[in-house]
């Protein structure tokens, strides 16, 4: 039940981290209208490097939350099947 515990605090630690960098990111794609077309050009593979580099994030966010999930799940089932043989004895 703690591992449980455990693994929902961090996944939902881990997305509201996901969810701020999501919203400082877009915040920053707020622009006027350019005046000229190169510069307007110059911001469109601006915005599509901000969006590689967040789909970039996002997948390692995703990766490293898989990690640390096996990984607590891993440590705490020693302990869990130890706690259960003491319970059902």
């Amino acid at each position: 039940m703690i591992a449980l515990k455990v693994a929902v605090f961090r996944s939902v630690s881990l997305v509201c981290i996901a969810l701020n960098r999501v919203l400082i990111v877009g915040a920053g794609q707020c622009h006027n209208a350019p005046a000229d077309l190169q510069r307007e050009s110059a911001m469109k593979r601006e915005s599509r490097n901000r969006r590689q580099r967040f789909l970039h994030d996002l997948k390692w966010i995703a990766i490293l939350w898989g990690i640390g999930f096996g990984a607590t799940v891993l440590l705490t089932l020693p302990f869990h099947f130890l706690v259960m043989a003491m319970i059902h004895k």
